[in-house]
């Protein structure tokens, strides 16, 4: 009965440290969801958000997505549950020690009566107390029942974290879909030789970049984690920049957007459709260079080269094809997560959302490739082409120097005529259409026009402009 006792409070003992444990993290939770709600990022969502549409509308963001986002905090347990978790173990330990007291007063009885038949009724009294005691006790903590205090915990903690093999077993499905999409950019940046133009390309490169005494640098390619959490994670934190750019342009027209603007008017792009074999369930990957073709040369991928620097025939493609699927993971998971939002448990929302996520952006990659476009997302019906994601992608990475030094080699690979050494000098004057972009604030940036050469004409946008140039 000793060793019971001492056993007995030893779990206990270590019941109430894993309490205690469970306790700081869910503090610690508490901590991590404030810091969320206050982060810097927030800014340029809330400006963008709240900024009105042309129209003089506002953006009428679904309701939903702020009640997903809540949903972290249903994940928080209540100091009054762990007051009472912590309530139960003590009388846990109480009523085993009525069990211990009484169970050794009938020990002690018995150990009077030599004699069976002498006080009998007493003795069996005794011992019916004793064993309504411990029936009490092991109804309550040992044997499974309606009244058992822990299965009646244990079945509270499952119904929080949710049905674990259904939430594994999605977990499981995102990853496998996602190493499944991430076979063409593995392939794509496997292709690490210079060759041909490109070598040429980086030596005028080099050569601008050391007339402008600017840093050399190119872009680096995101590290492809199969961790699916992470991977939307990262995708997350490509939209989180993208966000804080585009609201920084709600103040102002800089000049670096008509840079953008000129290299994509001016400079060659991959022909998306080229994608369409690749995209999807990857089975043709292997010969993806054979595929590509003609787009794998660097006068078919000028933009994607301005955009990341990389001076071999897969780099920028790579590059291009990844930041495209992280945006449309980022954008299709939080549609996921609103649509997946009855289902409760937070744990399982997030969890469905993930998977939701996957399998649309891999469909969106091959409805890009196929047909040109793809809708901004179920309930934005708004058509983005492969050229409007390089517009975007163009604002995000905001390297202007770097972006300009690589324009620069390529007008001096394909004219042959080195910037640096020429006096140049040019007026120009273009008027340029272009369709509302997708983002609220950046509409109401271009809906204030009403400077001279700029006009809204339906959901198109005109602007004149004169620019002179020299250097």
């Amino acid at each position: 009965m000793v060793q019971a006792e001492e056993e007995h409070d030893k779990l206990l003992l270590e019941a109430k440290e894993l309490l205690n444990e469970a306790r700081q993290i869910n503090e610690e939770m508490h901590k991590v969801i404030v810091q969320y709600k206050q982060r810097a990022a927030n800014a340029g969502y809330d400006e963008i958000s709240a900024a009105p549409t042309p129209s003089g509308g506002g953006s009428n963001a679904d309701p939903s997505v702020g009640s997903a986002r809540q949903k972290a905090e249903d994940l928080l347990i209540s100091d009054a549950e762990f007051e009472q978790w912590g309530a139960e173990i003590e009388e846990q330990r109480s009523n085993f020690d009525v069990i211990n007291n009484v169970l050794s007063n009938m020990l002690r009885t018995l150990s009077f009566y030599t004699d069976p038949f002498l006080n009998a009724d007493m003795l069996k009294q005794e011992v019916a107390s004793t064993l309504k005691e411990m029936d009490k006790y092991l109804n309550a903590y040992v044997w499974s029942g309606p009244v058992n205090v822990l299965d009646s915990e244990a079945r509270m903690m499952d119904s929080r974290r949710g049905p674990d093999k259904e939430r594994k077993k999605m977990e499981k499905e995102a990853k496998k879909k996602l190493k499944q999409a991430y076979r063409i950019i593995e392939v794509l940046s496997k292709g690490k030789e210079s060759a041909g133009k490109f070598q040429k390309l980086e030596q005028y490169y080099n050569e601008s970049i050391g007339f402008n005494q600017s840093a050399s640098s190119r872009s680096v390619p995101a590290d492809l984690s199969y961790d699916a959490y992470d991977a939307a994670g990262a995708s997350m934190d490509r939209m989180d920049g993208l966000y804080e750019v585009a609201s920084g342009l709600l103040t102002q027209l800089g000049d670096e957007f008509y840079q953008n603007e000129y290299a994509l008017s001016y400079f060659h792009y991959v022909d998306f459709n080229r994608f369409s074999h690749l995209a999807g369930s990857g089975e043709n990957v292997g010969n993806a260079a054979q595929i590509l073709g003609d787009q794998l040369d660097v006068n078919n991928q000028e933009v994607e080269y301005i955009l990341y620097g990389f001076h071999n025939p897969t780099g920028n493609l790579a590059s291009a094809y990844g930041e495209i699927f992280a945006m449309r993971l980022a954008i299709r998971m939080m549609e996921g997560l609103v649509k997946n939002s009855s289902k409760g448990n937070p744990l399982i929302v997030l969890a469905a959302a993930l998977l939701y996520g996957v399998e649309k952006a891999i469909e969106d990659m091959l409805m890009l490739a196929q047909k040109g476009y793809v809708p901004l997302s179920d309930f934005l019906n708004f058509r983005m082409t492969y050229k409007d994601h390089l517009r975007l992608f163009l604002m995000l990475h905001s390297n202007n120097e770097r972006k300009m030094s690589r324009m620069l080699a390529l007008i001096r690979l394909n004219t042959d005529v080195n910037p640096a050494e020429r006096q140049t000098y040019a007026k120009g004057e273009v008027r340029n259409g272009m369709r509302l972009w997708f983002l609220p604030g950046v509409m109401k940036m271009l809906g204030t026009a009403s400077k001279k050469g700029e006009s809204i004409k339906g959901s198109v946008y005109y602007v004149t402009k004169t620019a002179h140039f020299s250097y």
